[in-house]
């Protein structure tokens, strides 16, 4: 009789994982998709969750009080601004809370992160072609059967005043229809770096074929930190296989890069401080933007300003004049830094539990000895890091989304796995 119970335990813990393999691989699937079907995906593992939360290890048990100690000041900045718990919070940040129960309540098993992985690149892949359907279909007038690559709204004005490149449907927010194009971007740059280092998940013609088709998306999506964070990706791939090559090309970049930005250098280094701010703004407006964050965070740096708060305070330090002055009153301009952001919003605290996922997850990258996850993690928290400074990624659904679910897959399958050591290539 007990051979017999322990057969269908073993049948039903089988039947519990492929189950909740196949519900995890639709959610990576449909993660570049769209943002409804994922956002459901994730209400269903959640459900599948709660009835294994007996199989969390204690091992994570830090993880969860950092995640939900986030969701909670989260919880309490937005309390502060409106003295009730809005509805858009707890759908916004829920991924906090939710993959954390999601992952770390998993039966490790290789399936998993081989199998979410592939699911996640295929889905990517899909992403772009459908960009490219939608753009071919928004710019075919079926009236007149005219084919015109300009978006309607900007066909009547003068060639000259408008930016070109910014309406054209083949190219950034109308080419990225589904989302924002920088965590399309991002979406695409991962995928490259998954099929660079597990080469065993598809044919060579394939990883070949799609790494040109998702970098050409890169380019389209006219994300700035999406094509950085690609040069970086190539940079990581020359330091693996050749870091004397390496060395030599950052040192020659670094010195024609002094010399063409001499006169820029010498004149932000030697001038006023007004000055040293108006010649930054003129290198990238986001350096107003931060230096009126900064000053916003002195203003409540333990407890962070709130949400709608820390908003407002922005936008009464921000310049009135000028094209940016105009921009930040007609729009809610944020820090445009992660963590920037949450130090505005949730204080000190909040930004010191930020800082910990990354010495965590760095942490154990360092203590791994397999070639694969390593390099697949270093890839991911560097794509995180680099967007972390140039977007408020925690601002976005699909931003938070993306780095929950890697960083607790990661975070649990932390150990050298005999299969996957096998797959290297």
């Amino acid at each position: 009789m007990s051979y017999k119970l322990h057969v269908l335990n073993y049948v039903k813990e089988n039947n519990d994982i492929k189950y909740r393999l196949i519900l995890l691989t639709l959610f990576a699937f449909f993660m570049p998709i769209s943002q409804k079907i994922s956002t459901i995906l994730i209400i269903v593992n959640i459900v599948f969750a709660l009835k294994d939360i007996k199989k969390i290890n204690n091992r994570n048990i830090v993880y969860f009080f950092l995640f939900f100690g986030l969701y909670f000041l989260y919880a309490i900045a937005y309390y502060r601004d409106n003295f009730e718990f809005g509805v858009h919070m707890f759908e916004q940040k829920a991924s906090f809370a939710a993959f954390p129960l999601i992952i770390f309540t998993l039966k490790k098993d290789q399936r998993y992160i081989t199998t979410i992985l592939k699911a996640f690149v295929v889905g990517s892949v899909i992403a772009y072609v459908l960009a490219i359907i939608n753009a071919f279909w928004s710019a075919i007038d079926f009236t007149t059967f005219t084919f015109n690559f300009v978006h309607e709204t900007a066909q009547d004005k003068d060639v000259l005043s408008y930016f070109p490149l910014q309406t054209n449907y083949f190219l950034g927010n109308y080419f990225s229809f589904s989302m924002q194009s920088s965590i399309l971007a991002l979406y695409f740059v991962f995928s490259i770096g998954i099929m660079h280092f597990y080469k065993t998940l598809f044919s060579k013609k394939f990883r070949i074929i799609t790494s040109i088709l998702l970098a050409l998306g890169v380019i389209q999506l006219f994300s700035l930190m999406g094509v950085l964070s690609l040069i970086v990706l190539a940079f990581y791939v020359l330091f693996l296989n050749n870091k004397k090559t390496f060395y030599i090309l950052i040192a020659s970049i670094g010195i024609v890069g002094v010399i063409v930005n001499k006169t820029r250098i010498v004149k932000i280094v030697t001038s006023s401080a007004e000055e040293r701010k108006e010649e930054l703004i003129k290198l990238n407006e986001r350096a107003i933007i931060w230096s009126t964050a900064v000053q916003v965070i002195s203003e409540s740096p333990v407890t962070g300003s709130g949400i709608r708060k820390a908003q407002q305070k922005l936008n009464k330090l921000y310049p009135k004049g000028g094209d940016f002055g105009e921009r930040s009153q007609l729009k809610n301009l944020h820090a445009h830094n992660t963590f920037l952001q949450t130090f505005l919003e949730t204080g000190i605290i909040g930004l010191g539990i930020l800082l910990s996922f990354f010495f965590l997850l760095i942490k154990k990258i360092r203590k791994s000895t397999n070639a694969i996850t390593k390099h697949i993690s270093v890839v991911f928290i560097v794509l995180i890091f680099l967007n972390f400074l140039s977007e408020s990624v925690f601002n976005i659904y699909v931003g938070i989304s993306f780095f929950m679910f890697f960083y607790c897959l990661f975070t649990l399958f932390k150990e050298d796995e005999k299969v996957i050591a096998q797959e290297l290539v």
